[in-house]
């Protein structure tokens, strides 16, 4: 989710939850292509109550907390 509010989307036939991904990812190429270089590799932060705990080029976090996400999730 880019801004606004989150709304779920309902899907009870498979190529109706097809075309809904086919979109998304449509999205996610458009908000990536939209980002430079220097942005993507610009320092993403994790913090709690304010202290930061780590942090990694938004690439990277990108890939690891999403991407890789996505992937363990592909069957469920």
């Amino acid at each position: 989710m880019v801004d606004g509010e989150y709304k779920p989307t309902s899907a009870a036939r498979r190529p109706t939850c097809w075309d809904f991904s086919d979109g998304q990812v449509k999205t996610v190429r458009a908000i990536l292509a939209a980002r430079t270089d220097a942005e993507l590799m610009s320092t993403w932060t994790f913090k709690q109550n304010g202290q930061e705990l780590f942090g990694m080029p938004r690439a990277a976090a990108w890939r690891s907390f999403v991407m890789s996400h996505l992937i363990h999730h592909r069957g469920s």
